[in-house]
C-alpha cells in the first residue's frame, strides 16, 4: 500500500491536482494529499580546496576530465573542458577556467577519478611547487608537460598510465605508477617523451607497473636523464610483466649495433643514470633482443684500476636480459653488480661503440637454460670470487672482448 502511494505521488503534478481537486468535489468535503515534485538531475561539479597549503582538484564521479593547470601572473590557471570547476572555496569562483592565488601553495593534487582522463596539451607547468596525480580510471594519458623546478612529481593510475610528453622534476623525484589495481593487463607506455630529473639519490627516478598481488602489464619505457655523476637511480619494476624498449615512431630503427650483435654504430636515443635497478618476474623480460635496453650511465671512474660506480642490479623472469650501454655521455664503463635471469631466459649486457668503455662484472650472472653473452668494445674485467653461469646452468656462454680479459686485483 506504501508503495502504491509512493508511485501516484510520481504522477504528473497537473494530474494530482486534478484529482484532488475532484475527489474533494465529489465527497463534499475538504480534501488534502501531499504532492511530491520530481527535480531534475544534478551533477556535482568539480572542487578546487587548500588544505595545509596544497591545492587539491577533485573531479566528478564518472568524468572523463581533460585538465591542465598553468601560470599566469602570479596565478595558477586551472582549466578542465570536460566539467565546471568550483573553486569558491579558495576564491577561484567557478567554471571550466578558474584563476587561484600561488602565494604560499606548496604543492597541487589532482585526484582525477574513474573516467577516462587527459592531462590535455598544455599539462600541468608550475614552479616549485609538489605534484600528485592520482586516477582510478580505465586509463590516463599525458598530452602535455609535467614541469616544476625543485618539487617530486608522482603519478599514479590504477590501470593504463600512457606518457606522451616530457616530464621534468628539476632536482625533484619521479614515481610513475600504472596499473594499481591489480589486476589485468594494462602498463605504463613511454612514448616520445623525456624523463628529466638531476636529483642524485636512490629515489630519483620509479617505475612500478602491476603490484605483488596481481597484474600482467608490461613497463615500457624510453629516453631520460636521471642524475649525474654524483648519484641518480633509476628504478623500474614489473611484478609479473616485462619492462621493455619503446618502439614509439619518434626512435630510430634499431641496427645490429643497438642489438649489441656488431661493433661501430651509435645511439643518443637512451636512458642516462648512474644506477639502474631494474625487476621483473614471472615470464617477464628486461628488453628484448630485438629492442634491449639502451643505457647511457653516468660513471664517476673510467679506468682499469678499480671498476666504476655505475651500476646494473637486474633480475628477470624467463623472458631474460637485453641490455646495450653507449659511451656518448663520456665513455664511462659499466659495471654489473648482478645480472639474474630465470628458467630459459637469455642474458646479454654489453658496453658499445666508444673509446675506453669497459664492462666490468662485479656480481653474479646466471640464468637457468638460456645462453649468456658479454661483450665489450674494450676491455672486460671478471672482478675476483664472480660466478658466471651459476648452479645448475645448462646453457653456453660467449665472452668477447677488443682485448683481453682478465680478473685484475681491486686497489
Amino acid at each position: 500500500m506504501i508503495w502504491n502511494w509512493l508511485r501516484s505521488l510520481e504522477q504528473p503534478r497537473s494530474r494530482r491536482i486534478e484529482q484532488k481537486r475532484t475527489r474533494s468535489v465529489t465527497s463534499g468535503r475538504p480534501g488534502f494529499r501531499p504532492v511530491l515534485d520530481v527535480l531534475e538531475r544534478r551533477e556535482m561539479p568539480a572542487t578546487l580546496t587548500s588544505v595545509t597549503n596544497v591545492l587539491t582538484y577533485n573531479a566528478g564521479v564518472g568524468v572523463n576530465n581533460a585538465l591542465s593547470v598553468t601560470i599566469s601572473g602570479t596565478n595558477f590557471v586551472f582549466n578542465d573542458t570536460a566539467e565546471t570547476i568550483d573553486a569558491t572555496a579558495v576564491g577561484g569562483g567557478t567554471g571550466n577556467s578558474v584563476t587561484v592565488a600561488s602565494a604560499g601553495v606548496t604543492g597541487i593534487t589532482l585526484n582525477l577519478g574513474n573516467g577516462t582522463d587527459t592531462i590535455s596539451s598544455s599539462g600541468v607547468v608550475i614552479t616549485t611547487q609538489a605534484l600528485s596525480i592520482n586516477h582510478t580510471g580505465a586509463s590516463l594519458t599525458v598530452s602535455g608537460p609535467l614541469t616544476t623546478t625543485t618539487g617530486n612529481i608522482a603519478v599514479s593510475s590504477s590501470n593504463a598510465l600512457n606518457l606522451g610528453a616530457n616530464v621534468n622534476a628539476g632536482s625533484g623525484t619521479i614515481t610513475l605508477q600504472a596499473n594499481q589495481d591489480g589486476a589485468g593487463t594494462e602498463g605504463y607506455d613511454q612514448k616520445a617523451a623525456l624523463l628529466t630529473t638531476t636529483n642524485t639519490t636512490a629515489n630519483a627516478l620509479t617505475i612500478a607497473v602491476n603490484t605483488a598481488g596481481g597484474g600482467t602489464g608490461s613497463a615500457i619505457i624510453g629516453q631520460g636523464t636521471v642524475g649525474a655523476n654524483a648519484g641518480g637511480t633509476a628504478t623500474v619494476t614489473s611484478n609479473g610483466g616485462s619492462i621493455l624498449w619503446s618502439n614509439d615512431a619518434s626512435y630510430t630503427a634499431f641496427t645490429t649495433s643497438q642489438q649489441g650483435t656488431a661493433n661501430a654504430g651509435a645511439n643518443t636515443q637512451t636512458l642516462k643514470a648512474q644506477n639502474y635497478v631494474f625487476s621483473a618476474t614471472g615470464a617477464g623480460a628486461i628488453g628484448t633482443a630485438a629492442r634491449p635496453i639502451q643505457s647511457d650511465n653516468f660513471a664517476s671512474i673510467d679506468n682499469t684500476a678499480q671498476s666504476p660506480t655505475g651500476n646494473l642490479t637486474l633480475a628477470a623472469g624467463t623472458g631474460g636480459i637485453f641490455w646495450v650501454d653507449w659511451g656518448v655521455n663520456g665513455n664511462n664503463d659499466l659495471t654489473v653488480k648482478s645480472a639474474i635471469a630465470q628458467g630459459a631466459g637469455s642474458v646479454l649486457i654489453v658496453t658499445a661503440n666508444a673509446g675506453t668503455h669497459q664492462l666490468w662484472i662485479d656480481g653474479p650472472v646466471s640464468t637457468g637454460s638460456g645462453n649468456i653473452y658479454l661483450a665489450a668494445d674494450d676491455l672486460i674485467f671478471i672482478n675476483a670470487g664472480v660466478v658466471i653461469g651459476g648452479a645448475g646452468f645448462g646453457g653456453t656462454v660467449w665472452i668477447t672482448a677488443t682485448a683481453t680479459w682478465g680478473r685484475p686485483a681491486r686497489p
